[in-house]
């Protein structure tokens, strides 16, 4: 009997010790919504669970959970049928919940989300959250683990512009500061020591777009601005905070200056970490160039050059003087005659370089023609062609004496009528040597001929001698 028991007991001793090591530890996963944050944020964790199971009753507790310099407790809740609850107390904060079921049920999913704030003191750089679990079901402690979350603890971060990065004596320059985020401002502010430099800018007028004021306070080396906002409840802010103009002085050194600002921030928790980057700037003279001197001379082919001197800071620059081009004149260097072309040449009258060289055409002659002998009844007559401009003889001709003496007296009269009716009649008896064929009616002298002379003699305008 004792034999049967001790060997009862070593199989329940044998039964526990390989349900010990059968036993699975639960897993639990920790997630975080951001893992990159600055003060003022609000980090939302959650806590989940593969399965546990048999839970009419169970809960959790983690130690651990959070680092009290980083992190401060805002809210969590229990999403399954419970309560969630956080004791103060621990180095590294401590939560925990409980949740309760009218039957045993297996749960599984998010077990809990809690907000967690980064404080404004809150240690740059990176921080580990690394819980230890503990659970437990409707039957006790479940031996269970959680992962590590890795979070960056970053700046606020604000964001220095220029309108303009050349700076020009006596222009008005307008800087801005935008910034990335800042949470929680019910009422915050911000000041920037070191803005500028006095020997450079002087201040002309600022705003704050927010709801809040801006100033300017005077009798720091390089000048202070602030500003300050109010709200009546919890806001966060983005974007630009103030804008600023500055004037550039008339006697401002030339050259580089460079913008380093060092930024004080405070939201309605106290004081916050910023940083904000450096902007370089080159103050440039309002150049006044006055008339120039002209250094190259322009020729009719060649553009010249005018140099201008800045008044101010003796710097230079050219301007290019365009060429003239050349101021054609013409002049005829041969007449041009009747008969022969002349010539005429181009050059510029500025510097005498030959341009083109022309042919003028012969003029031609200007014919006049005159009568050199008058005809006769009996004789031929001579006209001559001469040119009038230069004087040379174009043409001789001759002009055919006068029609319709037919009888030989040097006068045409009625005997001239009988002669052509004789002829007429006894053409082989009274012969004709010139065309006395008036009428044009045919080509034979005949009857009408003889009446058209007539009428000549007695009409001569009316009935001309062809």
């Amino acid at each position: 009997m004792k034999k049967s028991i001790s060997i009862f007991c070593c199989f329940v001793l044998l039964l526990a010790m390989l349900i010990t090591v059968l036993a699975v530890e639960l897993n639990m996963t920790l997630t975080a919504d951001k893992t990159v944050v600055k003060a003022g944020d609000v980090v939302t964790f959650a806590i989940s669970a593969p399965e546990i199971a048999d839970c009419k009753s169970g809960g959790f507790v983690l130690e651990g959970y959070y680092d009290a310099e980083v992190f401060e407790f805002v809210g969590g809740e229990c999403t399954l049928d419970g309560t969630f609850l956080e004791n103060v107390g621990y180095i590294g904060g401590k939560l925990s919940g409980s949740f309760a079921y009218t039957d045993s049920t297996n749960v599984s999913g998010t077990l809990f989300t809690v907000q967690m704030k980064v404080k404004n003191t809150a240690p740059l750089g990176k921080t580990i959250v690394a819980p230890v679990v503990s659970a437990r079901n409707s039957n006790g402690a479940i031996a269970a683990s959680c992962n590590a979350v890795e979070l960056e603890v970053v700046p606020v971060t604000m964001t220095l512009t220029a309108d303009d990065t050349n700076a020009v004596r006596g222009n008005v320059v307008t800087f801005g500061i935008a910034v990335s985020e800042i949470a929680d401002c019910t009422s915050a502010g911000f000041s920037l020591d070191g803005f500028y430099d006095t020997e450079v800018f002087e201040f002309v007028g600022g705003d704050c777009p927010l709801d809040g004021t801006f100033m300017e306070k005077v009798g720091f080396t390089a000048g202070k601005l602030s500003g300050s906002f109010m709200y009546e409840a919890p806001t966060t802010v983005s974007g630009t905070l103030f804008t600023v103009q500055m004037k550039v002085k008339d006697d401002a050194p030339l050259g580089k200056t460079t913008i380093t600002p060092t930024v004080s921030a405070r939201n309605s928790v106290g004081a916050l970490v910023v940083t904000v980057n450096t902007l370089e700037l080159t103050v440039v003279c309002n150049h006044n160039w006055g008339e120039g001197v002209v250094t190259t001379a322009a020729t009719c082919t060649t553009d010249g050059l005018r140099t201008y001197t800045c008044i101010f800071c003796d710097e230079t620059k050219t301007e290019t003087i365009a060429a003239l081009g050349h101021s054609p004149e013409t002049t005829v260097t041969k007449e041009a005659t009747c008969t022969e072309d002349g010539q005429q040449v181009t050059a510029c009258s500025t510097c005498g370089e030959e341009l083109k060289t022309e042919p003028i055409a012969a003029l031609g002659h200007s014919p006049e023609t005159t009568v050199t002998k008058e005809p006769t009844y009996q004789e031929d007559g001579e006209q001559v062609t001469t040119c009038t401009t230069c004087g040379e003889v174009l043409a001789v001709e001759k002009l055919d004496r006068l029609p319709g003496n037919l009888d030989g007296n040097e006068t045409l009269d009625e005997d001239d009528v009988i002669y052509l009716l004789q002829h007429v009649l006894m053409p082989e008896d009274f012969a004709v040597n010139e065309h006395v064929n008036y009428d044009d009616n045919n080509e034979t002298v005949d009857e009408d001929d003889v009446i058209y002379l007539l009428q000549h003699l007695l009409m001569p305008e009316d009935f001309p001698l062809r």
